[in-house]
């Protein structure tokens, strides 16, 4: 590289030679090669170690959804801006609501006798309980609709609903 730290590199195509400049492998971009090198680097200057990093999660994040989090990842070389890190997201299925979209679906089992008659029940939200009446003549897999209290939508101050469907015991 003649102490540019940069190379010149031709690579053939269909279109002809393709001239491009990259990083010089010998001396990694200084202009110069480091014959003493750094028994804990090796000359990369950074080092391998882990880390434990906070991650805020905004309500709202589906499962699949990558959070990239920039200036978090591996450190560059030689000083270089480090790289991010790219959290999945990977959701938790939930032992009472199935989720659809940013509504949550809880099943609800009652007698014939309570739904030909109706009935006041409580039902699990994601913060606690709330009473839901039942009108008489509720037929077995209606969805009985809680405004609002689903889940966050992702950047956003609305929320989902909560869908209760009905069953026979």
């Amino acid at each position: 590289c003649n102490g540019t730290g940069k190379v010149n590199r031709i690579t053939k195509s269909l279109f002809g030679d393709l001239k491009t400049e990259v990083v010089c492998e010998k001396c990694a971009g200084l202009g110069f090669e480091n014959v003493e090198k750094c028994p804990a680097c090796s000359g990369e200057g950074r080092i391998e170690k882990e880390s434990i990093v906070s991650v805020e999660i905004p309500a709202g994040v589906i499962d699949g959804q990558i959070l990239k989090l920039t200036g978090y990842g591996n450190a560059g070389r030689r000083g270089e801006q480090a790289g991010d890190l790219n959290c999945l997201i990977e959701e938790i299925k939930h032992e009472n609501f199935q989720r659809e979209e940013e509504n949550l679906i809880y099943d609800l089992e009652i007698s014939e006798t309570e739904a030909e008659n109706g009935t006041d029940v409580t039902v699990p939200i994601l913060n606690g309980k709330i009473k839901l009446k039942i009108p008489a003549g509720t037929e077995s897999g209606k969805l009985l609709r809680i405004t609002g209290r689903g889940l966050a939508k992702l950047n956003s101050t609305d929320k989902g609903d909560m869908l209760v469907r009905i069953s026979y015991n």
